[in-house]
């Protein structure tokens, strides 16, 4: 009997803590669904301002590749005048250094033209 009455008080006491427990559960849950809920609400807002935030880069990017690609003309009309003139030069300095024979000098240069131009 005295076993009996022991496990009742036992069962009594876990059944007191679990309910204090689940308590506690019950009002971090709340809170949680509360968080949910807000965290629901910037979704919202967030997929109705993605389309316009996505636009207004859009544009941005768009114009700067336009710049790019002006001044990359010009980079490119300047790269060419100045292998014209780098071609002339290879071919003095070259000989004086006496690094490569006149058929590979030649050679080299018709690979630059051709690469370059």
């Amino acid at each position: 009997m005295l076993d009996e009455n022991c496990a009742a008080e036992s069962a009594a006491d876990r059944i007191a803590e679990l309910t204090a427990i689940f308590a506690q559960i019950a009002g971090v849950l709340a809170r949680v669904a509360l968080v949910g809920a807000e965290v629901l609400d910037v979704a919202a807002q967030l997929a109705a301002i993605l389309p316009h935030f996505f636009l207004i880069a859009f544009l941005d990017v768009v114009s700067q590749l336009a710049a790019i690609g002006t001044d990359l003309t010009m980079v490119q009309s300047h790269f060419t005048s100045v292998l014209r003139n780098f071609a002339p030069v290879l071919t003095r300095v070259l000989p004086q250094w006496g690094l490569l024979i006149p058929a590979c000098r030649d050679l080299l240069l018709e690979e630059l033209m051709i690469v370059f131009v």
